[in-house]
């Protein structure tokens, strides 16, 4: 009886080790997330040690927070080479200003964009922003539940704006297409990676936009050469 009960304490103690050995092991994997609860994580990126705030709404895994990798060499900063840009591959951030940019994230052409999120993660689908509007309700009423509380980012609230869902959305405004900086803290616009096919998928795809006016989120077609904001999902 004694022999046995050191076999199965050998055992749990192996078991035990294993477990922590695949926990440590799972930490410090590129691709992993820390989870603090069963909702609620982090993630640090391997290209330049960024941790954002992940979250899992319904079966998705997504940033909590707007994208800021800074793909090298192609930050453009003068107004003439951005609208010149016809391979829409270019980011910045807003007024070219680094302290905007650490709070509000980057503004990323569209090629740009489908590029800048890291291995094992995608930049999200028109569909996939679908889901997670169907989750939170429909496109009328989700904004609220997306939006920061507050006006840190915004530049006005009203009592209805939850983010109970915790993504976190901010006014990060946009670039257009002649390299003018419009709506900090007015809107949140996000890019999908669908194009427009209705006239020519070459120039347009769909972003996401919501203003601090309203709850609702629109679904809008866009010129890739603007640069918006950025948000990434799992794979």
């Amino acid at each position: 009886m004694k022999n046995f009960n050191l076999k199965l304490l050998l055992l749990l103690l192996i078991s035990t080790l294993i477990t922590l050995g695949c926990q440590i092991k799972d930490n410090i994997t590129d691709n992993s997330i820390v989870w603090t609860d069963d909702k609620n994580g982090t993630f640090t990126d391997p290209r330049d040690n960024q941790t954002y705030k992940v979250i899992k709404i319904g079966n998705q895994i997504l940033f909590a927070e707007n994208l800021k990798y800074q793909i090298p060499e192609k930050e453009i900063t003068d107004i003439t080479e951005w609208k010149n840009n016809n391979d829409y591959d270019g980011w910045s951030f807003y007024r070219n200003n680094l302290d905007i940019g650490k709070s509000y994230g980057i503004l990323y052409q569209w090629e740009a964009a489908k590029l800048a999120c890291p291995n094992g993660w995608h930049l999200m689908t028109d569909n996939e922003w679908s889901e997670l509007i169907n989750n939170l309700g429909d496109e009328y009423m989700a904004g609220n539940k997306l939006k920061e509380i507050g006006t840190e980012h915004w530049y006005g609230t009203n009592a209805e704006v939850t983010n109970e869902s915790g993504f976190t959305a901010l006014g990060g405004g946009y670039r257009d297409s002649d390299g003018d900086f419009i709506n900090l803290s007015i809107a949140g616009h996000f890019w999908t990676s669908t194009t427009y096919t209705m006239y020519n998928e070459n120039y347009e795809a769909y972003r996401r936009s919501l203003a601090y006016t309203d709850q609702a989120i629109l679904r809008i077609q866009t010129g890739k050469r603007h640069g918006l904001s950025a948000r990434c999902v799992k794979d």
